[in-house]
């Protein structure tokens, strides 16, 4: 079915050019992507006539200069039995541009020079279509001239990555490329809160990695059968890391926020931390270590700002199984002996210990110009939170007072520190972080919220609401998924009947959000139902 609907698209577009203009719009397959985000169906108009209609005004304003680049149109696209016009050259080098200044530091995963290089290649020699078109859709995002072009580049990326899986008998799948175009795929769905078609490319690309072996690149053995061949050198070596390593943070988030399993299995992992950004950029082999040496201190003294993301990313698999395999056995009454506890003072630990092991050049306020760093320690702060909120359930279940009391500060503590980190920040930085930052910022003001009744008469929470609101918004706009939080944090100070500086306006039409009802993510359901 696909192979002749994609003869048909061919067809009428060849007679579409003859005609010098398409005089209709072509027939929409059935399927059509739901515009509700959380729709379970992920299928996309693979024939939607303003993909293909070289002069569509669906590409903003370069649209009607649409062509084919000199050179690599025609010869790369009918590999997939596709003809259609790339974006415009002086589109393609912003976008390009844009991916490497804006995109590429929250997942450093492909080296820039190298990329550039490999586009003066013949067009077999080239990153695939779906490859650049997922670069595409993440950088277009970051341009106001280019937003309005995102969905089309990423239902661009997964009509052809779909296609090259169903070609022939998928050989030529299975690559390093493709694997970073699922990481990208994968990121940009759940921005925009597409969270099954999210959790499904998260899979996909993880599946791809583990079949090519990136998960055993610092390890030989024998056992493992991959269908990559070795690193030419040390950059390409590099480069697997990463792209391993992107994988295993998109696993790691996508648990978290679902409360779906996780898929890979830290203990299975012989891949070692990434690099310096300058070594990779650069070509100069460094040597590395595996995970569980960078969380001591001789391990983490050369760790680089993405390892450090990796460190903080790595506790949020521990605080899950922490949560979803507690058994009948966990004894939460005994705070001494009960395994619930063993596991919460394990996992309390090496948070602490993450914070005193990182080296110098990741501590703030001297690294807080660098967001991937920033975003860390918030990261890590809001685990604290999420951790002691599974305590403090416990302890109110069992008449803990002290253990209640005691992690009440913390969580405070913790909520604090979040907001101190983002006073420092510009708005223009908070753009700049994760696309999770905004569900860090909705536990932090979460916190507050429920301190505001309990607070004392000299101390006021609602100032930090406010402030953490804010931010949210100004994220929002560069990631929809934040939106999500600042409707259900809106509804909630409404209901509880604070009043902030600036009025709140419920937007019941918030990606497709009822207002009325609670928004509910694994890292929150500890505290979105406690009121």
């Amino acid at each position: 079915m696909l192979e002749a609907r994609l003869a048909n698209i061919e067809t009428q577009l060849v007679a579409a050019q003859q005609t010098n203009a398409l005089q209709a719009p072509m027939e929409q397959v059935v399927g059509q992507a739901d515009e509700n985000p959380l729709h379970e169906g992920a299928n996309t108009k693979i024939d939607d006539a303003a993909l293909l209609n070289p002069s569509s005004t669906n590409l903003g304003d370069q649209s009607n200069n649409l062509s084919i680049p000199e050179g690599s149109g025609p010869n790369e696209l009918t590999r997939l039995d596709i003809q259609e016009c790339l974006p415009p050259d002086d589109m393609i080098h912003e976008l390009n541009q844009l991916y490497f200044e804006k995109f590429h530091p929250t997942l450093p995963m492909m080296n820039k020079y190298r990329y550039y290089a490999s586009m003066e290649r013949g067009p077999e020699a080239r990153p695939p279509v779906c490859l650049r078109y997922a670069m595409w859709a993440a950088a277009a995002s970051f341009s106001e001239s280019y937003r309005s072009t995102e969905d089309l580049l990423y239902k661009r990326a997964r009509q052809y990555i779909e296609a090259t899986e169903m070609k022939h008998q998928g050989e030529q799948y299975s690559t390093l490329y493709h694997a970073q175009t699922w990481c990208l795929i994968a990121t940009y769905e759940v921005t925009k809160a597409y969270f099954s078609r999210s959790w499904m490319s998260v899979g996909r690309a993880i599946c791809l990695v583990q079949k090519l072996g990136l998960s055993s690149l610092d390890v030989e053995d024998t056992r493992l059968k991959h269908l990559s061949l070795p690193a030419h050198d040390w950059i390409e070596l590099e480069e697997g890391r990463r792209t391993f390593w992107a994988a295993f943070y998109a696993d790691r988030w996508a648990s978290t926020m679902t409360g779906w399993p996780m898929i890979l299995d830290e203990t299975k992992i012989n891949t070692n931390m990434p690099a310096s950004e300058e070594c990779f950029e650069r070509g100069i082999p460094h040597e590395t270590v595996t995970l569980a040496a960078a969380r001591s201190p001789d391990g983490g003294r050369n760790l680089s700002p993405f390892g450090g993301l990796l460190l903080s990313t790595a506790l949020y698999g521990f605080n899950h199984q922490h949560v979803y395999q507690a058994g009948l056995d966990d004894r939460p009454e005994d705070v001494e002996n009960g395994k619930f506890w063993k596991r919460h003072r394990i996992l309390d630990t090496a948070i602490t210990n993450t914070f005193t092991f990182l080296p110098e050049h990741l501590r703030l306020p001297d690294a807080g110009h660098n967001m991937t760093t920033v975003f860390t320690h918030i990261s890590l702060h809001t685990l604290v939170i999420l951790l002691h909120q599974i305590a403090v359930g416990q302890a109110i279940a069992n008449n803990l007072d002290g253990v209640l009391e005691q992690s009440q500060a913390r969580i405070l503590m913790a909520a604090d520190e979040i907001v101190s980190i983002l006073r420092v920040v510009t708005n223009q930085e908070a753009t700049e972080m994760a696309s999770w930052a905004g569900f860090c910022l909705f536990v932090a003001a979460k916190v507050f919220l429920k301190d505001h009744k309990s607070a004392p008469l000299h101390y006021s929470p609602v100032a930090n609401i406010q402030f953490l609101l804010s931010i949210m918004k100004i994220i929002g706009r560069q990631f929809p998924i934040t939106d999500y939080f600042v409707a259900q944090l809106e509804l909630e100070v409404q209901t509880a009947g604070l009043v902030l500086d600036t009025p709140i306006e419920i937007n019941d039409d918030v990606l497709g959000i009822d207002a009325s009802a609670r928004v509910t993510f694994n890292g929150s359901m500890y505290f979105t139902n406690d009121d």
